[in-house]
């Protein structure tokens, strides 16, 4: 019997094996496969080559630069513009302050850039913009002006004598415009300016009329009289009589000035003496010239006028030789004065003598000059002066520290005094004295209780019955008080007490 071998064919997928190029998609089919080159891309599907869009038709805007890419490409806005959606649109650099414009000019936009213009009165020069120099063009300012160049224009100003009326400088006439003007005089008005035609007595500088002095060299040796000086005034001149002089008709006569005592003209303690025109002032004995007058000679100055154990004060017009304070003369010769003889101190001062002086001092424990004298408080002038465990009590010239209850003083010190090791106990007998700093305290032994509470155990103890608690013995026993104890016992025939001691 024969075999029947049967086959079935199954498709091969060839897209497994990436045949295809990178740059394409591989569609397998029924016995084959497809190549196809993916978007941007040229080929037969086994191999695909980049399609450069920037050499076709591509859809970059306007202002843009077409730049390929692999599979693509992409639009960059050229320089001077912005992207915005599918446009490209102009910068505005002015606007957005991109711009670098120097000093002195506007910033103008244009399409993709930008422009700087100077401004008015100004002109480029390289990367900056000066200012233009109007004054060196001569036609720029009228005649009778004045041109001064400013930072981007220039100023036209009439010269004096002219006002501006538009672009022109005309005359001004000082005379009928400004007031005052020759003084003393008439003005006369001229192109530009004036001049003052003077009046008798004044001379013309050209515009103002001055006063003619009179009185100078050479002409007041004659103008005036003698012993008077000339006096120059607007338009004339007077003479007065000088100083010491007063005028007698038509002569300055002296005066004399020391005639008259109750209007003495020197000072005082000087002499008056009459000179020609005027006079001088002598210092009376015992005084000298000084700025303000006379004044007193000061014979003490030189400290010879007196003996050497004496004092020399100075007087008016004169001096005075005496002992110093302190000393009295005796056979002329100055001697100490005992001055604490006459008691000048304070009652509880001592007064010590000195040569010429004395002095007076508080005794110890007391406070002043020693003219007065007050106690000392050592308790609150000093810092602690008694022990801490002491009371300080201030008295006359001195203080006194008393050590607080419970302590004994040694010396400067405050120690513990311990009164149950005093003869005279402070405690009763039949208590326990029990020492602590600064006191004591007296306590019963157990079973016993204080007399008087409020007497701190000095009165003695008696005893506690401590059968008056019912508590004290356990169920029904008896309680019998004891001197300082108790004892606890059954009652006669009791079964139940006798079971509590056995079970206890």
């Amino acid at each position: 019997m024969s075999k029947i071998l049967i086959m079935i064919c199954v498709d091969i997928d060839e897209c497994a094996g990436n045949i295809c190029s990178l740059y394409a998609d591989c569609v397998n089919t029924m016995g084959s496969y497809l190549c196809t080159c993916n978007e941007g891309f040229i080929g037969n599907g086994l191999t695909c080559a980049d399609i450069n869009e920037c050499n076709e038709d591509n859809h970059c805007p306007a202002n843009s630069t077409c730049t390929n890419t692999e599979g693509s490409y992409e639009c960059i806005c050229d320089l001077g513009f912005s992207g915005n959606s599918s446009l490209c649109l102009d910068v505005d650099e002015c606007d957005h302050g991109l711009s670098q414009c120097p000093d002195f000019s506007n910033c103008l936009n244009t399409v993709g850039s930008f422009g700087c213009e100077c401004w008015d009165g100004y002109q480029a020069n390289n990367s900056y913009c000066e200012d233009i120099n109007e004054c060196q063009i001569n036609s720029t300012c009228s005649e009778h002006s004045m041109c001064t160049n400013t930072n981007g224009s220039y100023i036209c100003v009439c010269d004096n004598g002219f006002s501006g009326v538009g672009e022109l400088c005309l005359d001004v006439d000082e005379c009928s415009v400004v007031e005052g003007l020759c003084t003393n005089g008439t003005c006369i008005n001229t192109v530009g300016s004036y001049y003052c035609d003077c009046f008798t007595g004044f001379w013309s500088n050209g515009t103002e009329c001055e006063d003619v002095d009179e009185c100078r060299v050479p002409l007041n040796f004659t103008v005036c009289q003698p012993n008077s000086t000339c006096i120059n005034i607007p338009g004339s001149y007077s003479c007065p009589c000088n100083n010491g002089f007063i005028l007698n008709g038509t002569q300055c006569q002296d005066v004399d000035e020391c005639h008259d005592l109750d209007q003495n003209p020197c000072p005082e303690n000087a002499l008056c003496n009459n000179t020609a025109g005027s006079f001088f002032c002598l210092c009376s004995p015992g005084y000298e010239a000084t700025i303000d007058g006379c004044g007193d000679i000061d014979e003490c100055k030189d400290n010879i006028t007196c003996r050497f154990d004496q004092v020399c004060a100075n007087l008016p017009g004169g001096y005075e030789c005496s002992c110093p304070s302190g000393f009295h003369e005796e056979e002329q010769a100055c001697v100490d004065t005992n001055e604490c003889e006459t008691s000048p101190c304070h009652l509880l001062a001592y007064c010590w003598n000195a040569p010429g002086s004395y002095s007076c001092h508080c005794p110890l424990g007391f406070a002043g000059n020693g003219s007065w004298c007050n106690d000392v408080d050592e308790c609150n002038a000093l810092s602690n002066p008694c022990h801490h465990q002491a009371l300080c009590y201030n008295s006359p010239g001195s203080y006194l520290c008393m050590c607080n209850p419970g302590f004994i003083s040694i010396g400067p010190l405050c120690v513990d005094l311990d009164e149950c090791q005093q003869a005279n106990r402070h405690c009763h007998p039949t208590t326990i004295c029990s020492n602590s700093v600064g006191s004591f305290e007296c306590s019963c032994g157990q079973g016993w209780t204080l007399t008087n509470h409020e007497d701190c155990g000095r009165l003695g103890c008696v005893d506690l019955d401590e059968c008056v608690s019912p508590t004290i013995c356990a169920g029904s026993m008896l309680c019998t008080n004891l001197p300082g104890s108790y004892s606890c016992s059954c009652p006669r025939n009791s079964s139940e007490c006798g079971m509590m001691i056995w079970n206890g």
